[in-house]
């Protein structure tokens, strides 16, 4: 009885209904998934692909076509994509470009294992055919290889390079971007070319212009006015705090009882004398700037304004990390910093855009 219920079964589904089992089904459903993560970045590849609208975990939005960015920022749970995601963000940090085309050519890849799953071939043997094919395509590649002379410290040669990878994201701007990148690459470029960090060199969009008007600045360009009266320094030490400057801020629930007026001003009184001796202490050790991560009080502000120190916040850490890079200074996470903590600045600017 139970054998003639097995057969009926397959008659209770619709015409096309196909049943798969044990390693089969897994495998079809892996690559399904690489397929379909393939197919949402297909029409984001090339110099025309178009713009997808990414929202993180954190709510925040972009929009752009760039395939690192947007699987940088998407959230893949499936554990066949997520290989081909760690596949394209690996892609990403060697060569810097190609990461679409990474999943694209492991979405066509699946594709054709699937249709070689559907004759019939077990899914080893066409892991053996894809490796001898691999072998092949660099057998291949060694043949097509062109012998050039490149030195990657010429502004020119290094600018040829760097062209495709531009003209895929910016196309008909390649040739004067293209320039400008090299330009900013030979400027931190390390001795050791291998060693080259590509944090280095960074992009800020300012509103009211145009590419053509982009240039390469040699320092850092932030959106942070001073918060002193202080507009300019020139070969200043640098101070990057990760607390505050005076008394900690007592919180909302704390009380303090004075008795009588005398009391009240006198401890207004040793407050001054803290805050004053802690900016007098750093203007002694020659700081003319001072990077804050959370705003001061307007008491801290008065006495750096007094002893003109050219004061900036910065939340990211991020960001605090490449300023102490580029000076030289080092995140101080408590008052008890030395001469060797503190950074140099050769000029500091603000200028009203």
């Amino acid at each position: 009885m139970m054998k003639n219920m097995r057969k009926g079964i397959p008659k209770l589904f619709k015409d096309g209904y196909k049943q798969f089992t044990g390693v089969e089904e897994a495998i079809l459903n892996n690559t399904e998934a690489i397929k379909s993560f393939a197919e949402i970045l297909r029409t984001s590849f090339g110099p025309n692909g178009m713009n997808k609208i990414v929202i993180n975990h954190i709510e925040k939005v972009f929009v752009t076509s760039d395939c690192a960015t947007i699987v940088q920022e998407l959230v893949v749970e499936h554990p066949a994509a997520s290989v081909v995601v760690q596949a394209a963000g690996m892609q990403e940090k060697e060569i810097g470009d190609g990461s679409n085309l990474v999943v694209m050519f492991a979405g066509e890849l699946m594709k054709k294992a699937e249709e070689l799953i559907g004759m019939g071939l077990h899914p080893s043997q066409i892991v053996a055919g894809y490796k001898k094919a691999s072998i092949a395509c660099l057998n291949l590649l060694e043949t097509l290889k062109i012998d050039r002379e490149f030195n990657v410290r010429n502004e020119q040669d290094l600018a040829q390079a760097v062209k495709t990878a531009v003209a895929s994201k910016c196309y008909g701007q390649e040739d004067f971007l293209s320039a400008l990148v090299s330009e900013a690459c030979l400027n931190v470029m390390p001795e050791n070319e291998l060693e080259f960090l590509v944090d280095n060199v960074r992009t800020v969009k300012i509103l009211g212009s145009n590419v053509r008007d982009s240039k390469v600045v040699n320092g850092m360009v932030l959106y942070f006015r001073s918060k002193t009266n202080v507009r300019k320094v020139e070969n200043g030490k640098v101070l990057v705090m990760c607390t505050n400057i005076g008394l900690r801020e007592m919180d909302g629930t704390q009380n303090v009882l004075f008795n009588n007026a005398n009391e009240l001003l006198n401890y207004s009184q040793s407050e001054e004398e803290i805050v004053e001796a802690a900016v007098k202490r750093y203007a002694d050790m020659g700081v003319k700037f001072l990077i804050l991560n959370n705003k001061a009080t307007d008491l801290e502000y008065h006495y750096l304004n007094k002893y003109n120190i050219y004061t900036i916040i910065v939340i990211s850490k991020f960001e605090r990390r490449r300023l102490c890079r580029m000076l030289k200074a080092r995140m101080c996470v408590t008052k008890d910093f030395t001469a060797e903590d503190l950074g140099k600045t050769l000029v500091a600017t603000q200028k009203n855009i």
